[in-house]
C-alpha cells in the first residue's frame, strides 16, 4: 500500500467517525455524507454562529437539520428508511432469540446462571412476537423525533439549561419551514410540545440510569 493510498484510507476512515457522531448506522451514511457535501456544514456552522450556540453541538444539530432533510420525499424518493428501521427493530429482537436459545443449550451457564427455563421460554416468545406481529409505522417523521430525542439526550447531558434545549429546537423547526413551525403562530403552544417531548426523554432517562 503506498503511502497517498493510506492517506486516502485514513482520511475516509475519520470522514466516516466523524459521520458515526450523527448517524451510527453504516446504511444511512451515504445519504448523510451526500447531504452534508451539498453545503450544508457551512449551513450548521451558520446556525451555530448566528445563534451563539458552541460547536461541540454541531453533530447532534446537524442530526435534526438531516432528518429535516428527509422529510421532503422529492429530495430523496429512493431514501427508504421506514423500511431500513423496521428491518433493524426485527433483527435486534432475531439476535435476542438466538441468544437465547443458545443460553438455554448451554447446560453449564443454565446452572451456574441459575436460569429460570420458564423465564427464557417467555422471553422467547416475546422475541418472536416482537419479530412477526410488529406493526409499528416508522416514518421520516419518526426519524425526525428519534434526532430530536438525541438532541435532548446529549444537551441534558451537557448540563444545558431544559429553556435552551427547547429554544433550540425550536429554531430549527422554523428556520426549515416544518409542519406548523414554519410561521410564526402559537409559538408558545408549539414550545409546549417540544417541552413535552424533552420531558419525557428526562423521565425516560431518568428511570434507566438514575439520573
Amino acid at each position: 500500500m503506498t503511502k497517498k493510498q493510506k492517506s486516502t484510507d485514513e482520511s475516509i476512515k475519520e470522514f466516516r467517525e466523524l459521520l458515526s457522531h450523527i448517524e451510527y448506522q453504516d446504511e444511512l451514511q451515504l445519504p448523510l455524507a451526500k447531504w452534508l457535501n451539498k453545503g450544508n456544514w457551512e449551513k450548521i456552522d451558520k446556525f451555530l454562529e448566528t445563534n451563539g450556540i458552541d460547536r461541540s453541538y454541531f453533530f447532534s444539530i446537524a442530526g435534526i437539520f438531516f432528518a429535516l432533510s428527509l422529510t421532503n420525499l422529492y429530495e430523496h424518493p429512493d431514501h427508504n428508511i421506514a423500511k431500513f428501521k423496521k428491518n433493524i427493530f426485527k433483527t435486534e429482537f432475531y439476535e435476542r432469540f438466538l441468544t437465547l436459545m443458545k443460553l438455554e443449550n448451554d447446560a453449564f451457564l443454565m446452572k451456574h446462571l441459575k436460569v429460570d427455563k420458564k423465564k427464557i421460554e417467555r422471553l422467547k416468545n416475546m422475541c418472536k412476537m416482537m419479530v412477526e406481529g410488529d406493526n409499528r409505522r416508522y416514518n421520516y417523521k419518526s426519524y425526525l423525533f428519534d434526532k430530536l430525542e438525541s438532541f435532548f439526550g446529549f444537551t441534558q447531558w451537557c448540563g444545558m439549561k431544559r429553556k435552551d434545549q427547547i429554544e433550540i429546537a425550536y429554531k430549527i423547526l422554523k428556520e426549515e419551514g416544518f409542519e406548523d413551525y414554519g410561521s410564526d403562530n402559537y409559538v408558545e403552544e408549539k414550545k409546549e410540545r417540544l417541552a413535552k417531548r424533552r420531558d419525557k426523554i428526562k423521565r425516560r432517562d431518568k428511570r434507566i440510569y438514575g439520573k
